[in-house]
C-alpha cells in the first residue's frame, strides 16, 4: 500500500500542532497536510482536497460532523477522551470563582460525568442549538461568572465578549488514535477499491451493464452500455417505465441491428431495491434476415387494444371483440381474410398487448420462404440466428404451402417446447373449406383454428372510411414532407363510392399518391379520380390478343384474371366459373410451391 494522502482539518491553531508532531511517527505511511479552519472554511477546503484526490479527512466535532455529510471520501473524527474532560474540569476546578461548563449534549454527558468523579464545582450547562451560546453567555456574565469552559464555538463567543474562556482540547492520545483508526480504515477502503477496480475491469470486457434504483434513476453503467449510447427514452420505449421494471428477456430493434435486453431485480442486502439491465448487441441484423423474414418489437403499450383499433378506423366493432379477447390468450390462432384487409397488422396488435409485448414479433412470409427453415434457424439456435425465445410468429400465406410443405411445418412445431414460442397463421383462402376437400392439412388447421378469426372485406361491414382516409393523409404528409388538410368533399364522395379492390392497402397507397399529386392543400375531385383511374386502368398495350389458338387465348386471359386478383388462385377460379385443379391444370403447374407471387398480406 502506497502512502495515504490525508488532510487534517483543526478548528483551533493547537490542535494543527499535536496532528503534525503525532503525524511524524507515521511519515512512511501517513503523508498528512494540516490546515486551520471553521466550519464553513473547513467545508470549503475539504470539497477542494477531495477533488485533488485526497484519500481521507481528519477533524474535530462540528466540522467533522459537517464533513462526513457532505464528502464521499472517508472522514476520521478526533475525539475528546475521558482524560482530556478530566484534565480540563480538574484545571478549571483549581480556579477560584462561579465557572460553567457549556456544550451540545454529547459533550456536557460526559462532562458531567468528569465533574461528578472530581468532585469540582463546575456548573455544566447543555445547549441544543448554536444560536443559544450568546444569549447565555450574556446571562452567565451578569451573574458573575468568570470562566467559561466549552468548544471552539463557545470559547470563541467567550473570548469576544471579553470573558475568561477555556478551550475543551484533544490530547495526543487523542489524535494518536484518530491517526490509527485512519490508517485501518483505509486498508479497509483501499482493499475494496481494488476489488471494485478489478469488478470494473471484468465488467467492461462483459456486454453492456446499467444498475437502475426504484425512482429510475441510472446509477450505475458500464464502459460497454455507455458506447451503446442507449437515452433514458429510449430504454423506457424499449422496456417501459424505468421507476417500474419488472424482470424480463426480449429483444430490441434499433435501424438494422437487435439488442438482448436481459433484466434482473437486485436488493436482499442492499437494502433497497435495484433493478441491473444486461444489454447486448446481437451479431445478426436485418440483413442477416432470410428474404420474406421481419423481426419487429414493439414499445410498451398504454390503454386497451380495443381503443387502439377504435383509433385505427380500420377494423370493424366485431373483429375488435374478438381481437380483444385474444390478447389474454396464448394460443395458436388462425386469421383469414382478403389481401390488404390487415391480417398480420391485426395479429401484430394482439401480440402487443399480450403478454408477450416484450418479445420479437416475426413475420414470416410462407410465399418467399419455407417456415420449417426459419424455425430451424431461430428456435433451434441455429448459426447466426437471433434469439427470439418466447417470440410470436405470423406465418403469412399458410395456404400456399404444399401438402408436404405443410406436413412437415405441423412436424417442426410439434418438436419444439410446448409454451415457448406462439404461431399465428393468415390466409387469403377459406382454410376450413381445404381442409373439407383434402386440400390443406387437416391436423394443421385444428392446430390454428385454437383461436379464428375472420377479417371482412372494407365494402362488407360498415367502416369509418372518411376518418380512415385523413389518417393516411396525416401519414403521407409525414412521409413525404407535405401540408395537405383534407379533401374536397366531392373527392371524398368518389373516394366513398369507389370499390377498393385491395381493401385499406389499396386505399392508403390511393392516398399517398393522391397527397403527392395534390396542388392545393386540399386534394380536389380531378386529383382523386386521376390517381383512382391511372391505378384501375390497364396498361397500354394491356388489351388482350386475339391472334394464336384458343387455348393461348384463354391461358391469356386466365394470366391476366389471375393478376387482377393479385395471384389469388382460389378467387381466379371463381370468377373464371372453373375449379382450382382444373385452373392448376390449365396454367400447367401443380399446388402452388412457396416462393411464387410473394404479394405481402
Amino acid at each position: 500500500m502506497g502512502k495515504i494522502k490525508a488532510l487534517g482539518i483543526a478548528p483551533y491553531e493547537g490542535l494543527k500542532e499535536a496532528i503534525n508532531t503525532v503525524a511524524e511517527n507515521y511519515k512512511d505511511i501517513l503523508e498528512i497536510t494540516t490546515v486551520v479552519g471553521n466550519l464553513t472554511q473547513g467545508l470549503t477546503i475539504a470539497e477542494e482536497a477531495q477533488e485533488q484526490g485526497y484519500d481521507l479527512v481528519i477533524s474535530r466535532g462540528g466540522t467533522s460532523e459537517l464533513l462526513q455529510q457532505n464528502l464521499s471520501i472517508p472522514v476520521i473524527n478526533i475525539d475528546v477522551s475521558g482524560y482530556d474532560f478530566m484534565r480540563t474540569i480538574k484545571l478549571a476546578g483549581n480556579i477560584a470563582g462561579l465557572k460553567a461548563f457549556i456544550g451540545f449534549p454529547y459533550i456536557t454527558k460526559r462532562a458531567r460525568s468528569a465533574n461528578d468523579l472530581l468532585q469540582t464545582d463546575v456548573r455544566i450547562i447543555t445547549i441544543q442549538k448554536q444560536a443559544e451560546i450568546e444569549p447565555l453567555l450574556r446571562e452567565l456574565n451578569a451573574q458573575g461568572y468568570g470562566l467559561i469552559i466549552g468548544d471552539v464555538a463557545v470559547y470563541t463567543s467567550a473570548k469576544e465578549m471579553a470573558m475568561n474562556g477555556m478551550l475543551l482540547t484533544s490530547g495526543e492520545e487523542s489524535v494518536i488514535d484518530a491517526l490509527e483508526r485512519a490508517i485501518s480504515t483505509m486498508k479497509v477502503v483501499l482493499g475494496w477499491r481494488r476489488q471494485l477496480e478489478l469488478a470494473n475491469r471484468a465488467l467492461d470486457q462483459a456486454s453492456g451493464i446499467a444498475i437502475f434504483d426504484r425512482q429510475g434513476k441510472m446509477v450505475y453503467s458500464n464502459t460497454a452500455y455507455q458506447a451503446m449510447q442507449l437515452s433514458p427514452n429510449e430504454l423506457a420505449g424499449y422496456v417501459g417505465n424505468l421507476a417500474s421494471l419488472r424482470p424480463c428477456n426480449m429483444l430490441a430493434k434499433r435501424d438494422s441491428a437487435f439488442f438482448q435486453i436481459s433484466i434482473r431485480s437486485a436488493g436482499g442486502e442492499l437494502g433497497e431495491a435495484y433493478h441491473i439491465l444486461y444489454v447486448s448487441l446481437c451479431d445478426c441484423t436485418d440483413t442477416d434476415l432470410p428474404q420474406g423474414v421481419s423481426v419487429r418489437n414493439y414499445k410498451m403499450q398504454a390503454g386497451s387494444i380495443a381503443d387502439l383499433f377504435q383509433q385505427s378506423g380500420v377494423y370493424d366493432e366485431e373483429t375488435i371483440d374478438v381481437a380483444t379477447s385474444f390478447c389474454y390468450s396464448d394460443q395458436p390462432m388462425l386469421i383469414v381474410g382478403d389481401i390488404g384487409v390487415g391480417k398480420a397488422d391485426l395479429a401484430a396488435s394482439i401480440h402487443r398487448y399480450s403478454s408477450r409485448w416484450d418479445t420479437p414479433f416475426v413475420v414470416v412470409n410462407c410465399r418467399v420462404v419455407d417456415p420449417v427453415d426459419v424455425i430451424d434457424k431461430f428456435c433451434r439456435g441455429g448459426e447466426g440466428s437471433l434469439d427470439l425465445k418466447g417470440a410470436t410468429f405470423c406465418l403469412e400465406f399458410v395456404e400456399s404451402l404444399s401438402q408436404e410443405a405443410q406436413e412437415a411445418l405441423m412436424r417442426a412445431i410439434q418438436s419444439l417446447d410446448n409454451g415457448v414460442w406462439r404461431f399465428i397463421a393468415t390466409s387469403t383462402e377459406n382454410i376450413a373449406e381445404l381442409a373439407r376437400q383434402g386440400k390443406f392439412n387437416e391436423e394443421l388447421f385444428f392446430y390454428f383454428s385454437a383461436l379464428r378469426l375472420f377479417i371482412p372485406r372494407l365494402e362488407q361491414t360498415p367502416r369509418d372510411i372518411r376518418k380512415v382516409a385523413n389518417l393516411y393523409i396525416i401519414e403521407a404528409n409525414t412521409k413525404y414532407g407535405k401540408q395537405i388538410t383534407g379533401i374536397e368533399e366531392a373527392g371524398m364522395d368518389v373516394i366513398l363510392r369507389h370499390q377498393w379492390r385491395d381493401n385499406f392497402r389499396g386505399l392508403r397507397q390511393a392516398l399517398n399518391q393522391m397527397v403527392l399529386l395534390a396542388k392545393r392543400s386540399v386534394i380536389s375531385r380531378s386529383e382523386v379520380e386521376t390517381v383512382i383511374r391511372a391505378r384501375e386502368t390497364e396498361e397500354p398495350g394491356g388489351d388482350l390478343s386475339i391472334e394464336g389458338t384458343l387455348e393461348e387465348i384463354s391461358l391469356r386471359i386466365i394470366h391476366k384474371v389471375l393478376e387482377a386478383e393479385n395471384g389469388n388462385y382460389s378467387r381466379t377460379a371463381a370468377r373464371l366459373g372453373i375449379g382450382r385443379s382444373t385452373l392448376w391444370r390449365k396454367l400447367g403447374t401443380g399446388n402452388p410451391q412457396a416462393g411464387r407471387d410473394a404479394t405481402k398480406d
